[in-house]
Order: C-alpha cells, then sequence, then structure tokens
C-alpha cells in the first residue's frame, strides 16, 4: 500500500516582535497575529486621514470665517450709504419744496394787486431761485424760516425778502422791438459770466422752471441742429441769420428737428434735466459768429 505523502500545514502569518533587554534579562519574544497588525495599521491610516480631513476642514471654515466678517463689514457700509443716500433724499424734497415755494411768491409777488404800494413791490420783486454758490443747507433753512414767520403771500413782500438783490421774473410774452423774448417763464438762477480763468466762465443764463414748462424760440429762425449733446442734453440751436444762433439746453423733450424753420414763440422744447444737470432748468445763449455773448443785450 503506498504511503500518502502528507501536506504541510497552513500557518497563517503574523509579526514577530522581540524584545532584548540592554543588561541581563530574559528576552521576551511576542507573536502578534496578522489581523491584529491590520487592525493597529489600519487604525494609524485612519487616523492619519481624520488628521488630514480636520486641517483641511479647519483651513475651510477660517476661510468662510473670514469672509463672513468681511460681507458683515461691507454689509455695515453700505448701512452707512444706506443712511446717507436716505438723507440726501429728504435735503433734495426739501429744496424742491423751498424751489416751488419761492416760484410760487415770485409769480404772486410780480402779479400782486393793483394798487400803487403793490405796483411798486412788483417792480422790485425778486424771483430767481438761489444760485448754486448760494444754495446752501443752512442759507435755504434761514430763509424758510424768515419766510413763515413774515407772512404776506400774496403780496411779493416774502419772495421779496427771500431772494432779495437776485434777477427779477422772466416774462415771455414781452418781446424786443428786434423780435427777442424770453424763451421759457422762470426764474434765472446763473446769469453770464465772462471769465479768462477756465471754468469760472458762464455763457448763458440757467433759467430755473417746472420739469415740463414749455421752451419756446427766441426769435424766428432755422433750426441748425436738434439732438443729443453730451453736456446739455437734448439740445437745440436755431440759426437766425447774420450770424446769430440761439442755444437751448437740458430740455426733457424735443418739439422740432434739424431744418425746421420756427417762429418767435413757437414752442420747441419742454424744460428738463438732461446732460450735465443737477435740476431742472434751461440753460440760454445767444452766439455770435460762434462767440457767446449776454443774453440780456437782446433780451427785454
Amino acid at each position: 500500500m503506498p504511503e500518502r505523502s502528507e501536506r504541510p500545514a497552513l500557518r497563517r502569518w503574523g509579526m514577530h516582535i522581540t524584545f532584548i533587554p540592554g543588561h541581563h534579562g530574559r528576552t521576551v519574544n511576542v507573536i502578534l497575529p496578522g489581523w491584529v497588525f491590520n487592525l493597529v495599521l489600519g487604525s494609524a491610516i485612519a487616523a492619519v486621514v481624520m488628521l488630514i480631513g480636520g486641517v483641511l476642514v479647519t483651513a475651510r471654515m477660517g476661510l468662510e470665517l473670514r469672509e463672513l466678517r468681511s460681507l458683515r463689514i461691507e454689509n455695515e457700509l453700505l448701512k452707512a450709504d444706506n443712511q446717507k443716500i436716505r438723507q440726501l433724499e429728504a435735503e433734495v424734497s426739501q429744496l424742491e419744496n423751498f424751489r416751488r415755494r419761492v416760484l410760487t411768491l415770485a409769480n404772486e409777488g410780480s402779479n400782486g394787486d393793483a394798487s400803487s404800494s403793490a405796483t411798486k413791490r412788483d417792480s422790485r420783486a425778486p424771483s430767481a431761485i438761489i444760485a448754486e454758490e448760494r444754495s446752501t443747507r443752512s442759507g435755504l433753512g434761514a430763509a424758510l424760516s424768515d419766510g413763515s414767520q413774515d407772512g404776506g403771500a400774496g403780496t411779493g413782500g416774502e419772495g421779496a425778502r427771500l431772494l432779495q438783490g437776485l434777477p427779477p421774473v422772466q416774462r415771455s410774452s414781452s418781446v424786443t422791438p428786434l423780435g427777442w423774448r424770453w424763451p421759457v417763464e422762470g426764474v434765472v438762477s446763473k446769469g453770464f459770466q465772462a471769465s479768462t480763468v477756465p471754468g469760472k466762465e458762464h455763457h448763458g443764463l440757467d433759467i430755473a422752471a417746472a420739469h415740463g414748462t414749455p421752451v419756446l424760440a427766441a426769435r424766428g429762425g432755422r433750426v441748425s441742429f436738434a439732438g443729443q449733446d453730451s453736456v446739455f442734453g437734448r439740445l437745440v440751436i436755431i440759426d437766425h441769420g447774420g450770424g446769430i444762433e440761439s442755444l437751448y439746453g437740458h430740455n426733457s423733450t424735443l418739439r422740432i428737428g434739424a431744418g425746421d424753420t420756427v417762429t418767435a414763440g413757437q414752442e420747441i422744447a419742454r424744460v428738463g434735466s438732461t446732460g450735465e444737470s443737477s435740476a431742472p432748468h434751461l440753460h440760454f445763449e445767444i452766439r455770435e459768429r460762434g462767440v457767446a455773448i449776454d443774453p440780456r443785450r437782446f433780451l427785454p
């Protein structure tokens, strides 16, 4: 009977750890089963991975925290800006109310009653909105305060006290013998200023009026330009012949086009605040051979 070959028994792998003392002593030999070694190694790897993950998460949270702080600061700045905007809107509303009140007082003062004293006041009734240099909030507040205490609405006295020394009401109905008339019924907020210093000159009249007030041709002629301008917004230029032309700027809408023939007093536009303008008004110029001259030389 043949002999059976014996297979060697399978051995599970393990780790042998030998502890050898430095001096005389007994050597200790420890055998760790393979599954224990795998458990220890796996635990170590898991710990390293968790550590790295924790570092990455911490770094990301730090970035998000910095972004949150930055957003919080921006939010506070926006709140401050919004508060300033609300204050400016309130101030603009007060200025607009004051402007309307001044226009009303000026018109009342110029109409007046038929008495001689009223006529005298009418001849002196100022009606221009305070020029840009004078329209500070403190000045406006003082004027409003004085006006509310003085009374006298409808007589012209309060309007005179509010705007003493400023240009008179401009009536678009009056016409000079040469056919010139005021282009809009309003109040002069800034006059013609000749200056050799750049930026100090003002080549025409700024006539403040309510948005949408009709703008009339100051004299008959042919429209040489009607369109958009970077400075004067919606602009009209009328050629009157002989090298004389008139300019009407900052309009809200135009009623005529280039090439049209217009007569004195014909509506050509409506008052607006287009272009480089901070409030509704008409910028009116008269030019002689391309050089701006004081419009008051032509107007009644």
